[in-house]
């Protein structure tokens, strides 16, 4: 079911998403610079990348004329998101992979595999990222970004409110702690991007517009009118997990 939901919320908003995604751009960029300054890449290494949950293939499109990739292949639950992917990474190289990444089962193909804000959603966040650790390449790189639960304080604070309306994410150290010290040389840091909303109802029609609503279903919906009583602008913290890996050990 939280899957179907992720893949028709995603999937309505595909047209729209690079036009929406502010936070997602923010988090990419800064993870980006984040990756490179503490993973070195030789001339003549040679990648098969991995973008899990790719969305419309932003992180690809940075990744594509730095990287040395023999082989990309753009992982997403939603057709819709992956047909714009492929517009934008249109090389010989490229493949796309309609999948759930919690079913995805050819990790251990790939000798780098990235993703930017997508993993929170996945339905075993330990079991997933497990997969992943265990199963790339000696050598290999993860590079990845999450929202976790220090997000939305706003909201976390507000006594009225019913947080259930609002998803559940990871903390900043679950994947941290799943790491082997001893098989990975690891770097991690938490980033916090504020965004300005007019009222706090606001962010809620903000995360629709990027498909990040998916579990407002129509039943609870209705709860949300209580904050049509607030008219005072609002600052909403997105607290985001950045982690660059090496793999140095089987």
């Amino acid at each position: 079911m939280i899957s179907n939901s992720v893949k028709d919320s995603f999937g309505r908003v595909a047209s729209k998403y690079d036009e929406n995604a502010d936070i997602q751009k923010h988090s990419l960029s800064a993870l980006i610079n984040f990756f490179f300054s503490k993973i070195k890449i030789k001339d003549d290494e040679e990648f098969n990348g991995l973008e899990i949950g790719c969305g419309t293939g932003e992180f690809s499109k940075h990744l594509i004329n730095r990287i040395n990739f023999q082989s990309l292949s753009l992982l997403d639950i939603s057709k819709n998101m992956l047909e714009i992917a492929q517009k934008k990474n249109g090389k010989e190289f490229v493949n796309l992979v309609e999948s759930d990444f919690d079913d995805f089962k050819d990790y251990s193909k790939f000798n780098i595999i990235f993703s930017n804000m997508s993993i929170h959603w996945s339905k075993d966040f330990k079991k997933l990222v497990l997969k992943i650790l265990n199963s790339v390449k000696k050598n290999g790189i993860i590079v990845l970004s999450y929202v976790n639960s220090s997000s939305f304080k706003y909201f976390n604070n507000l006594n009225t409110f019913n947080h259930n309306l609002l998803n559940t994410f990871p903390k900043h150290k679950d994947f941290l702690n799943l790491i082997d010290r001893k098989r990975f040389k690891y770097f991690q840091k938490e980033i916090t991007i504020k965004k300005l909303y007019d009222r706090p109802l606001d962010f809620f029609i903000d995360l629709k517009s990027y498909g990040a609503n998916f579990k407002l279903n129509s039943n609870e919906v209705g709860k949300l009118f209580m904050l049509r009583k607030i008219k005072k602008q609002i600052d909403i913290n997105f607290n985001i997990s950045c982690y660059s890996l090496r793999k140095i050990d089987l």
